[in-house]
Order: structure tokens, then C-alpha cells, then sequence
């Protein structure tokens, strides 16, 4: 009895510690990416319904984002979804019409070489992320602009 006690324990206390340790993702629908979005820090992302994007004053730590562009940027965006073959594969898809994780390819880039992706949360913000088991790597969040200029 005592051991199914503290293995009850042992689960309360692992699930308390893992509650609100990080931001829920949400879902997001194309229409409510495209548009102009910004960070405190004033870097910008502009993102068009022909699923381009532009980018401005990005500045990411290398052993984090490796071979990402700094300062400005362009490239293509879409949602990452699942495919049928193989199990469990993703990848971005410019059909896709809603998601919760957003994928971005820049242009000047080789593919590959920055892997980064944009995570939808549940408070409307996105955030960037390098591993998709990790909703926010970095502790900005993006929201939107009210300016008018788009890629």
C-alpha cells in the first residue's frame, strides 16, 4: 500500500511540475497569419497570402539556429502537415489551410540549412521553435501590426 501511495504521488508531483511549464500552441487559419507581425525587439515578418514572407532584423543565436539569415530575409511559408507515407512525416504545405506550427524556407538559404519553424499560440502570439517537441525556443513572441505593407 505504501509503494502505491508514493508511486501517487511521484505522478501528482511529475504532472504539477510539467502544468504550465510552457505555452499551449493553438490554430491559426492563413487568413489569420497573413499580415505584418513584430517582436518588443522590432524584428518584423510579413507574411502574404501567396505564401511568401519577408523578414526583418532577425537575429538568431548560432548554437540554436544554425545557418539562419540575419537582418533581412525572404522566402516561401506554409503549414507543416502530416503525411501518409512515411508515418509520421511532416512537411510544409503552402495547400494547407490552417495548422498550429508554421514552416518557413528562406529563399537565399540552401535547404536544410536553418531550421526553424513558427509555433501558433493559444494567446494569438507565435513564437520561433527549432524542434518540434519544443513549442517556443526563444522567449519572443510575435504579434501582430497594424502596418499595411506586405511581402
Amino acid at each position: 500500500m505504501r509503494g502505491r501511495r508514493l508511486f501517487l504521488l511521484a505522478f501528482v508531483l511529475l504532472l504539477s511540475a510539467c502544468g504550465g511549464a510552457g505555452e499551449g500552441k493553438g490554430a491559426a487559419e492563413a487568413g489569420d497569419i497573413e499580415g505584418n507581425w513584430s517582436t518588443e525587439a522590432g524584428v518584423r515578418l510579413s507574411f502574404a497570402a501567396d505564401h511568401t514572407f519577408t523578414s526583418q532584423g532577425l537575429k538568431f543565436d548560432p548554437s540554436l539556429a544554425k545557418g539562419c539569415p540575419t537582418g533581412t530575409g525572404r522566402g516561401s511559408w506554409g503549414f507543416y502537415v502530416e503525411k501518409e507515407s512515411p508515418a509520421g512525416y511532416v512537411a510544409m504545405s503552402k495547400e494547407a489551410s490552417a495548422g498550429d506550427t508554421i514552416a518557413v524556407s528562406f529563399t537565399e538559404i540552401p535547404q536544410g540549412d536553418c531550421s526553424i519553424m513558427l509555433s501558433v499560440l493559444k494567446s494569438g502570439e507565435l513564437c520561433v521553435s527549432t524542434d518540434f517537441d519544443e513549442v517556443c525556443t526563444f522567449s519572443d513572441r510575435f504579434t501582430r501590426t497594424k502596418e499595411t505593407t506586405t511581402p
